[in-house]
């Protein structure tokens, strides 16, 4: 049992240690002006749909 928590507690903290370096990139991203980003987020989920 103690196991299933200790993974369970690993898989929460791993994600947040190595999400949290990048995180002013992913801000920086905002910035694109809305058309753009939008037109980006369209075109690379009909990729991934139609791959």
């Amino acid at each position: 049992m103690w196991g299933l928590i200790a993974s369970l507690f690993v898989g929460t903290v791993l994600p947040l240690v190595l999400n949290l370096p990048p995180a002013p990139v992913w801000s920086k991203l905002l910035r694109i002006p809305r058309p753009y980003l939008y037109a980006g987020i369209l075109f690379f989920a009909s990729v991934g749909a139609y791959a």
